[in-house]
């Protein structure tokens, strides 16, 4: 019996191609009771070497199901090259590119007798990184009226293998972190398995400002000269807000009739929704922008507006919540953009009332002097006249007394 055994000696090695390197580890694996493990990385290419000292068919089968049959593979699979070196008896079975799905028992039958075993383990990195949730996901926001209730911080973490460490933490800034004891609730098994750890508490006034961090992390033997594995999800920073509100700017503003402002809607809620709303339908024209956390509002005021106040409020909304702030706009009747257009017509009427004015004065003026000058010189005249009368009279007298 054990002539027999030395007759139908068979090797079964495995060589194995890192890829970026040209090293290849080549093992030749003798009669054992317990199969061998080997370990390769997922993506490179696998040699499976089975020597034969006979000429008896080979069969290589991976889990029960036959790969190589009658020296001869099966199938068109183009995962597979198979070759035979007939020199060293040598049958080589060729995985062009490890999958996680080629794990298993490996078995090279020369002849009749089972002649050795391989156990090929693959490892590989999750195809998908880590993803983060909560139970309070609609938001990072808390309010005043839901501290002591339930939070959930939940990591769903695609496995790798080997299996990745997931290290769970509450962040302070950027700096301090606490680690957090953590549970897995959920596995699912398969060639992707899955599992979500969750870390449970309750909202407190602590939680504001922090984020909570999921940590994956998968180490690979040196000899694989593969990189570690190392990806983070992360939920927040969550923000306590005790009083949900609603502001504008400016609360009150003066705008004249023609003319157009901007007014600005803000909410301690940066995604809060925000509308504006005003008492009067007709007259003005509305404009709002979005940015960021600001809803803008371009109000203008057409003319022959009849209104002297509007009213506008900024209605904010957030899961199921309300704030609104409210501006009062006094309408004045001026037109601020053609205020020259009317002064220079005005003040150049103005100006030639005044001159007409001053026109007509100095004519009254020169009218009232030539008249009171004729009434001077007629009376000059007449006393002239007056007087040559009185001395001729005398002389006439005198010379009546002389005779």
């Amino acid at each position: 019996m054990a002539k027999r055994t030395r007759e139908t000696r068979t090797y079964f090695a495995l060589i194995i191609f890192i890829p970026f390197h040209c090293f290849v580890a080549e093992t030749n694996i003798t009669f054992e009771r317990d199969p061998p493990n080997y370990i390769v990385f997922e993506g490179n290419p696998v040699f499976l070497v089975c020597e034969v000292e006979i000429n008896d068919p080979v069969v290589i089968n991976h889990d029960g199901i036959a790969i190589v049959e009658d020296s001869t593979l099966r199938g068109s699979s183009s995962k597979y090259t198979f070759l035979r070196h007939t020199r060293n008896n040598e049958y080589i079975l060729k995985i062009n590119r490890v999958e996680r799905s080629d794990s298993g028992i490996y078995v090279c039958r020369g002849g009749i007798l089972i002649v050795k075993q391989l156990n090929l383990e693959v490892y590989y990195h999750p195809s998908s990184a880590p993803l983060c949730t909560s139970s309070h996901d609609a938001s990072k926001y808390f309010f005043e009226d839901m501290l002591n209730k339930e939070f959930e911080f939940n990591c769903t973490v695609e496995d790798g293998n080997p299996q990745s460490e997931v290290l769970i933490f509450q962040e302070f800034g950027k700096r301090e972190r606490m680690a957090l004891n953590a549970i897995v609730v959920n596995k699912n098994e398969g060639i992707n398995p899955r599992r979500m750890v969750t870390f449970s508490s309750k909202l407190n006034v602590s939680f504001n400002n922090s984020s909570f961090i999921c940590d994956v992390r998968q180490e690979i033997p040196p000899d694989l000269e593969v990189n570690d594995y190392r990806r983070v999800c992360f939920y927040g920073p969550m923000t306590f807000i005790s009083n949900f509100q609603t502001f504008v700017s400016p609360r009150n503003l003066t705008i004249k009739e023609g003319d157009s402002k901007i007014l600005f809607c803000y909410s301690n809620v940066q995604s809060a929704d925000k509308k504006w709303m005003t008492n009067v339908t007709e007259g003005v024209e509305m404009e709002m922008i979005e940015r960021g956390k600001e809803t803008s509002l371009t109000l203008s005021v057409v003319e022959g507006f009849e209104y002297e106040i509007v009213t506008l409020v900024c209605e904010s909304s957030f899961e199921n919540r309300y704030s609104s702030a409210t501006v009062q706009i006094h309408i004045t009747r001026e037109k601020s953009k053609n205020c020259s257009a009317v002064l220079v017509p005005l003040i150049v009427i103005l100006f030639i009332l005044m001159m007409v004015v001053v026109i007509f004065a100095f004519r009254e003026i020169c009218s009232k002097f030539v008249t009171k000058s004729s009434f001077g010189r007629e009376d000059h005249d007449l006393r002239i006249e007056e007087t040559v009368d009185d001395t001729a009279g005398k002389l006439m007298k005198n010379e009546t007394e002389v005779l």
